[in-house]
């Protein structure tokens, strides 16, 4: 919680008046440690998701791997190590 207060603290000392300088502001932060340096990405993404539309980020049915709840789990880690998927 504390690292969101910094964060919010230096951004009010900043006229901050596009997303481009926002994220300046943020890479600011990483560098003077306000925010951790893998934090940026996730906030990067999350200014930048308008862009996004729903096809850009989600897989067609038929491009899906998918498992069968009823499969045993020798079954289901056949397929997993099959897919090479990880998640």
């Amino acid at each position: 919680m504390n690292i969101i207060k910094n964060l919010i603290s230096r951004l009010l000392k900043y006229q901050v008046r596009n997303k481009d300088e926002l994220i300046e502001v943020l890479k600011q932060s990483v560098t003077n440690s306000v925010i951790e340096r893998d934090c940026l990405p996730i906030i990067e993404a999350v200014l930048n998701i308008s862009n996004l539309r729903a096809q850009d980020i989600m897989i067609p049915r038929m491009s899906m791997d998918v498992l069968d709840i009823n499969d045993d789990v020798d079954t289901l880690i056949k397929k997993i190590t099959k897919t090479g998927h990880s998640r």
